[in-house]
């Protein structure tokens, strides 16, 4: 198949795996409010979304490696269509978890498979190319689901809009049908000469880049998930309907959409991807702290396009940068390492900030995630100080 056939159906594939899948994360808050669940409850729930990705990722990343990425794909579109059913069946703050659970199983898979697939479209110099046009697709999805979502919700209520979910999935589990398998030239035993998935973890972050990456993925996949979980509540506070909230969710995924194809380029402007991640962080701990400070419109509009920036351009940086990093054998090891931590951070943001937020107020909550992001940018120094101890 053609490279650029290829990439479409991929496209195609992963753009309406995302627009499921967004359509759900914009969903389910939305309808806890709606029930009357508490700060610390929808934090609750979105942390419910990342504790069993967390635990599965490795074990995830290396099936793949051994069944190819096309199989994981069209397992996690099967997920996502029966996450809402739960929701469908029985509404309420209990089916809602149900909910979170599955999809989280669903992300898990459709993430590793779909990045692992990238990853072996092509040749190591297309990786920043072709993971620029990955994630656009998978900003294209975010743009579509949360303005569909808060739509179909508003005009015809909760249900219909998570049935609509399952539909989406369901479309994307029939295009990736359609793709070839692509498999990784995997080695007996690894890369890794058989470690265990620990040691393998130890092993990988002894990799300059990769221990960046991984901390910087931590910070901006911290801030991301209190983001979701709380920016349409604190919207929905200030008097903004479901269908306003949706667009500025997809605002943000517009702007994503938009650069990411630039992403080259961009790196090439600032010198290097260090660089360029570095910069990202600093905008999303800005975005966070500019919505602590006012909940106005203008503002709500101009926070969904900072956050645009950081999100669409910071996880196809720090996933080049892991790939880079990692034996080709174990490209869907190393993507499920990074896939832990971005889950463990979005397992802990939504209690931590739920818990200030319950205590003090959503103000509070965005303040201090803003706060914790940029004192992530603390790590730039460790290098610089591990140096002159060598020195020394």
């Amino acid at each position: 198949m053609r490279q650029r056939t290829l990439m479409g159906l991929l496209g195609a594939a992963v753009t309406t795996n995302s627009a499921a899948n967004t359509m759900a994360l914009t969903l389910v808050p939305l309808q806890a409010v709606d029930l009357g669940a508490s700060p610390a409850v929808i934090g609750a729930l979105a942390a419910s979304l990342s504790l069993l990705p967390m635990l599965l990722a490795l074990r995830t990343g290396s099936w793949i490696d051994r069944l190819g990425p096309r199989a994981g794909m069209i397992a996690a579109s099967l997920l996502l269509a029966l996450s809402p059913l739960s929701v469908l069946v029985h509404p309420g703050v209990a089916a809602l978890f149900v909910t979170e659970v599955l999809l989280g199983l669903g992300n898990l898979l459709a993430v590793l498979a779909s990045q692992a697939f990238t990853a072996s479209a092509g040749d190591a110099d297309r990786h920043e190319g072709n993971f620029g046009w990955y994630t656009s697709y998978v900003a294209a999805g975010q743009v579509a689901g949360p303005l569909l979502a808060g739509l179909v919700a508003q005009w015809h209520g909760y249900p219909p809009a998570f049935a609509a979910t399952s539909a989406m999935a369901l479309a994307s589990m029939a295009i990736t049908w359609a793709l070839p398998e692509v498999h990784p030239p995997a080695a007996a035993g690894g890369a890794s000469g058989g470690l265990s998935g620990p040691a393998r973890m130890r092993s990988l972050l002894t990799v300059p880049g990769v221990q960046l990456a991984v901390v910087f993925t931590f910070s901006i996949a911290f801030a991301q998930s209190v983001f979701s979980s709380f920016f349409p509540v604190i919207l929905q506070a200030a008097g903004m309907t479901a269908a306003l909230i949706g667009a500025l969710l997809s605002l943000r995924a517009v702007v994503s959409t938009i650069l990411r194809p630039f992403l080259p380029a961009l790196v090439a402007r600032l010198g290097n991807r260090r660089t360029a991640l570095v910069a990202m962080v600093a905008l999303m701990a800005l975005g966070t702290v500019v919505l602590a400070a006012s909940q106005a419109l203008a503002v709500a509009v101009l926070v969904s396009a900072i956050v645009g920036i950081a999100w669409g351009l910071a996880p196809p940086l720090s996933i080049v940068m892991v790939v880079a990093g990692a034996a080709e054998a174990e490209v869907g090891f190393a993507l499920g390492a990074r896939f832990t931590v971005n889950r463990l951070a979005q397992l802990l943001g939504p209690l931590a900030i739920g818990l200030v937020a319950d205590g003090l107020s959503l103000r509070a909550g965005f303040l201090a995630c803003g706060g914790l992001v940029a004192a992530s940018l603390g790590y730039l120094r460790v290098p610089a100080a591990r140096a002159r101890a060598r020195a020394d």
